[in-house]
């Protein structure tokens, strides 16, 4: 029990925030400032391995189709392939900070039963299409940060 919890009595039930999409309702429990940052660099530091996996698999035909011939907009670098101007190793690194950040923020909803620790980002993308993802993840973010989105219009 922490200092504030033993004076006033806390619980975990007030770290909770709920709110509601399309008749569901969640709950979520908010992070202290410390969780948070430590959320937060989880989501930014990206496995080296993972990144060049999903480049590999990502880039495959593209390495392949352009060995056999040159095609339009797509550049073979030694180590990077550009389409249409933008770095496919970026694109990936990208792709797996939003896939990281939304199972993240998924694991902070509290289930109707057991925990949300153990999900990972491929139960999530089999059940869920990724606008509904990313529109739960804004109202995480709403619920644990309410006043960030004021923030960020300054």
């Amino acid at each position: 029990m922490t200092k504030l919890s033993s004076k006033f009595g806390f619980n975990d039930a007030i770290r909770t925030k709920t709110f509601e999409i399309k008749g569901n309702k969640f709950t979520v429990r908010v992070p202290t400032s410390n969780e948070k940052l430590v959320i937060d660099k989880s989501i930014i530091e990206l496995d080296e391995a993972e990144i060049n996996s999903r480049y590999e698999k990502m880039t495959e035909v593209f390495r392949k189709s352009v060995a056999e011939e040159q095609i339009e907009g797509i550049e073979l670098k030694e180590d990077d392939v550009i389409i249409d101007g933008m770095s496919a190793k970026e694109t990936v690194s990208a792709v797996l900070r939003m896939e990281k950040r939304i199972l993240k923020y998924f694991q902070m909803l509290i289930p109707e039963d057991g925990s949300s620790e153990d999900f990972t980002y491929e139960d999530i993308e089999s059940e869920l299409p990724l606008q509904l993802q990313l529109e739960i993840v804004e109202k995480i973010s709403e619920a644990i940060e309410p006043n960030y989105r004021d923030a960020r219009k300054n």
